[in-house]
């Protein structure tokens, strides 16, 4: 069928298969045949930490809900094709492009971190022609701007539709309307 797949086998000639394994300090990811991963999965573990369930993330409604038991996983090309990422901030293009955050063990951030909100990985970030934008996260109503930064502690922020805001330090809305807030 014309595809290509790398396959790792250790020192005693026994392939990997169905595991995150680190070679050469890099770590990759390995099918139930041994083929490597390449790209951005919804992954789940058994008991000892082998592959137990993995699905490709093609476009972004291939996503796993914020409640699905998995966690998302990107083996992208930098600096070697097939590396599992373990960094903030990767642009991953699926149906457009999307920033993903990771941690170091190389599992999707799902929270708030650095002043953003990820769910499965993916930061959530306005529409650029909204400029704002309120999101439910952990039963809270936060508002962020289009590169993702949670606004916090803001009066009569205005966005594009000419709707106000303001919110708390921790940057849950206080207030919506489309007159500013009187003190």
């Amino acid at each position: 069928d014309d595809e290509q797949y790398w396959f790792y086998l250790d020192k005693n000639g026994d392939q990997t298969v169905s595991q995150i394994k680190k070679i050469d300090n890099y770590k990759y990811g390995f099918n139930e045949k041994g083929e490597m991963l390449e790209g951005l999965y919804a992954i789940t573990f058994d008991a000892d930490k082998k592959i137990e369930t993995y699905k490709k993330i093609e476009t972004i409604s291939d996503m796993p809900g914020e409640d699905e038991a998995c966690s998302v996983y990107y083996f992208g090309n930098t600096p070697k094709d097939g590396v599992m990422a373990n960094k903030k901030n990767v642009e991953v293009e699926l149906d457009d492009t999307y920033t993903f955050g990771f941690r170091s063990n190389g599992e999707g951030i799902h929270g708030i971190s650095d002043n953003g909100i990820y769910i499965k990985g993916r930061k959530l970030k306005a529409d650029s022609d909204k400029k704002l934008e309120v999101v439910t996260f952990d039963g809270e109503d936060y508002l962020i701007n289009a590169s993702g930064t949670i606004q916090k502690q803001k009066t009569n922020i205005k966005d594009a539709e000419d709707t106000y805001y303001c919110t708390d330090a921790k940057g849950i809305v206080t207030y919506c309307d489309t007159e500013k807030r009187q003190k």
